[in-house]
């Protein structure tokens, strides 16, 4: 039963990173399109490519997730952590 417990507190504690990852990307998002940054990047996008992924809010989740999940697992040395953008990019307050 002390396995199964672990193992319970560990999905659960994933869950609540990837809920507490998701809320922290909405701010950086609405901050992002609030100081005018997601417009710039789509007036500026070298290529169609990019404007793109510059107009698209699931895409501008993941990555940003991405890039914030990379460097808690670098400071941490988790690597569940790189997991984490496939399931909180989806969240949309």
């Amino acid at each position: 039963t002390c396995v199964r417990l672990f193992v319970c507190d560990m999905i659960l504690d994933f869950v609540l990173l990837v809920l507490l990852t998701s809320l922290i990307v909405n701010f950086l998002r609405t901050l992002a399109e609030k100081w005018g940054f997601i417009e710039w990047a789509q007036i500026n996008a070298p290529n169609d490519f990019f404007y793109k992924l510059a107009s698209c809010a699931f895409c501008q989740s993941f990555w940003i997730a991405f890039v914030l999940c990379t460097i808690l697992a670098i400071v941490t040395g988790e690597w569940y952590l790189m997991a984490i953008p496939v399931f909180s990019c989806n969240i949309q307050w």
